[in-house]
């Protein structure tokens, strides 16, 4: 409210109830920040009625978020989602805010830190793993997990920031977490290439990946399989799998936050790292760009294993939010696309790939592609069980 943010901007003022839980030092924090970034002309002066220079100014230093996800629950869910799709409808408590207010407010929310000024930049490094984590969790952990929020690259920033500052975290047991995720990466890996290399189908790479058998209806091929996996085992055995950086990072993220609400999320980090290796940040972002100039294409073919293998690439490449985002023509990916008929195109596109759901997809979002088709009725039934040598199911 217009007082609670006079109240962050002037230390002399009485702090009021709502505010009681924020400590003195934060508060110090946050006056000097807001008197920097935000300075009104006349302290005594009420503040403008739309939050934006003060939500702007947290958002611009990477170590304010904590603060401004502090304040911001005081909105509820339904009205922050709101203020990031301003083509919303307005819910109770936000109709001062006016339709420009918040389409500036959304961008606010896009955009993030502001890196104009090298002190206060985004760590790129992190960011990066933001993404590639956040892709991760989407594509590979269970839809109906309670992980799954239009927040998730936020959360997993959260948790990554809050296990770096984290003191007393045991080392050896991060180290034997780290490398137990780099084995069964490893492992995943292994079983991943043994299918690519008899090459049949993606759908039985997709099977030994989450479902750790590929599901052969050939004996020929399922022996070619075990004796490809029996051999790698064999070399891991005698080379152990060292940890990346990221799953160094994770396994201490799992460590830092036990008892917390925060090791969920830590954990499913964890397990999406344990199912193969991951896209590098560079190759998401390639490959986002890819899959939306082909969306805007609309399908090439009524092939329904080509149509399958689409699928799987958005839902490796963006997280559940931005694909909703996708289906719905909103978001930050279809606004970078200037031509309207383009973008229309591509949200066609995206609802067509949902229109049709499979029973035998073994990847876990298949639930929520299911959930998602039938939010905007594109939902037709399971597709024909079938066989034609590149796809079953």
């Amino acid at each position: 409210t217009q007082g609670e943010i006079l109240a962050l901007h002037d230390l002399r003022r009485p702090m009021p109830p709502s505010l009681a839980n924020v400590d003195q030092d934060t508060r110090r924090d946050v006056s000097l920040h807001l008197q920097t970034f935000a300075p009104l002309d006349d302290p005594a002066k009420r503040p403008e009625p739309e939050p934006l220079l003060v939500m702007g100014a947290m958002l611009a230093r990477p170590e304010a978020r904590g603060t401004f996800e502090e304040l911001a629950r005081s909105l509820s869910l339904e009205q922050l989602d709101a203020l990031r799709d301003p083509e919303r409808a307005v819910p109770e408590g936000l109709a001062g805010f006016g339709t420009d207010g918040r389409k500036r407010i959304a961008e606010a929310f896009r955009t993030g830190p502001v890196p104009e000024r090298r002190d206060t930049a985004p760590d790129p490094r992190l960011a990066d793993e933001v993404l590639v984590l956040s892709c991760a969790v989407s594509e590979r952990v269970d839809a109906k997990a309670p992980v799954h929020r239009s927040t998730l690259p936020r959360d997993v920033e959260a948790v990554l920031r809050d296990s770096m500052l984290a003191r007393n975290v045991p080392e050896a047991e991060v180290d034997e977490l780290a490398f137990g995720i780099a084995r069964r990466r490893a492992e995943t890996d292994l079983r991943v290439e043994a299918t690519r290399e008899i090459g049949i189908g993606e759908i039985f790479e997709v099977r030994a990946r989450f479902d750790g058998n590929p599901d052969y209806p050939e004996r020929s091929n399922t022996d070619a399989y075990k004796a490809a996996v029996a051999k790698g085992m064999r070399r891991l055995h005698h080379e152990e799998p060292l940890p990346t950086e990221i799953e160094r990072r994770v396994a201490r993220a799992v460590c830092a936050t036990h008892g917390t609400k925060r090791h969920g999320l830590a954990q499913a980090m964890a397990e999406a790292l344990e199912r193969g290796t991951t896209p590098t940040a560079e190759g998401i972002r390639k490959e986002r760009k890819a899959l939306v100039a082909e969306l805007q294409e609309g399908p090439k073919t009524r092939d329904s294993s080509q149509h399958r293998s689409l699928l799987r690439r958005i839902y490796r490449s963006f997280t559940a939010a931005e694909v909703r985002e996708l289906s719905r023509g909103s978001g930050a990916t279809l606004d970078r696309v200037p031509d309207a008929a383009a973008r229309k195109r591509a949200v066609e596109a995206v609802q067509q790939l949902h229109s049709k759901t499979w029973r035998t997809e073994p990847s876990p979002w298949r639930e929520r592609q299911r959930a998602l088709a039938r939010s905007f009725g594109a939902e037709r039934g399971r597709g024909r069980e079938h066989y034609l040598g590149a796809e079953r199911g």
